[in-house]
């Protein structure tokens, strides 16, 4: 098509009337989409002014010359993509800021950190999450959604974002971070602002997860959470445990069943999931946001 709305449909609550049509539903969303953009600023330009300033100094300090930094100015569109990123890879609102930061710290340096890396994009390639979560394979498909093989952004945007994704995008964090990882026990990402921090950090998981160190699907936690024999019975989805512990999707529609004194309870699954954590029974998990060697896991 000739014009993409994936982005611009701001995710709220609207009020439709039962004669509306499809044009009607559309100019009310993109209209809240308008006013959510001037309760930023007045002017969201300015803003991406800024942004584009800011992204400039960054490439300068790289090394990079006028002309480089002319032809990789963001566009308002462009920014709109990152926020659409962050949107999928944020596990809540208070580090969006950085996972922001991240994205365009590896934009301004091409030379070191050519790729994204950020799964969101690969699931949004294949046509959404998958039982299992990715695989090796998934992450070679050729398409120029899949920030594992293409450089920059990704044509357009892969999700409608919220309002902090929106800010994060328009005015991150001044971070000199390059990758991040879920940590489970605090529920949120580690920044890392070097490769041998990143994999200390991740050879520290590994050695937490031992023998259930997934070797196929780096983010499926079924083997870990049955190594460790906290009870579980069963979960009815791999990816519905990524969803939980990234703060994805519906994530209160998934449960998960146990053994309670004896007995086969239910109980949504991150409130579980975190029980587990704080309890200090186990510590797991790489899991949903983020790539191996690259932005996160």
């Amino acid at each position: 098509s000739k014009y993409c709305l994936e982005g611009f449909l701001f995710p709220d609550t609207y009020d439709f009337y039962v004669d509306y049509t499809a044009e009607h539903a559309l100019e009310k969303m993109l209209a809240g989409f308008e006013n959510r953009m001037k309760s930023i600023a007045e002017d969201p330009q300015e803003l991406l002014d800024k942004l584009n300033a800011q992204l400039a100094a960054n490439m300068k300090k790289h090394g990079y010359g006028q002309s480089f930094i002319e032809e990789h100015k963001l566009s308002f569109y462009e920014m709109l993509t990152v926020a659409s990123i962050v949107e999928k890879e944020s596990v809540g609102a208070g580090e969006s800021y950085n996972i922001a930061s991240v994205f365009y710290n590896r934009l301004c340096y091409q030379s070191a950190y050519p790729y994204l890396n950020s799964d969101a994009t690969v699931y949004y390639a294949i046509g959404g999450k998958k039982e299992g979560g990715l695989t090796a394979e998934d992450l070679q498909i050729d398409s120029p959604y899949n920030t594992y093989t293409h450089m920059g952004l990704t044509p357009g945007a892969i999700s409608n974002p919220g309002l902090t994704s929106l800010n994060a995008a328009l005015d991150p964090n001044d971070t000199d971070y390059f990758y991040y990882a879920l940590n489970p026990e605090t529920g949120e990402h580690k920044f890392s602002k070097t490769e041998k921090e990143h994999a200390d950090f991740l050879a520290k998981l590994k050695e937490t997860l031992g023998e259930a160190w997934p070797t196929e699907s780096w983010r499926t936690l079924e083997n870990a959470l049955d190594m460790k024999r906290v009870g579980l019975v069963q979960h009815r989805s791999n990816q519905a445990l990524c969803q939980a512990m990234s703060g994805g999707g519906e994530k209160h529609r998934y449960m998960v069943e146990y053994k309670e004194n004896g007995q086969a309870v239910e109980h949504p699954l991150e409130e579980l999931l975190r029980e587990i954590c704080r309890s200090g029974n186990i510590s797991v998990g790489i899991c949903g946001t983020g790539g191996r060697g690259g932005g996160g896991v």
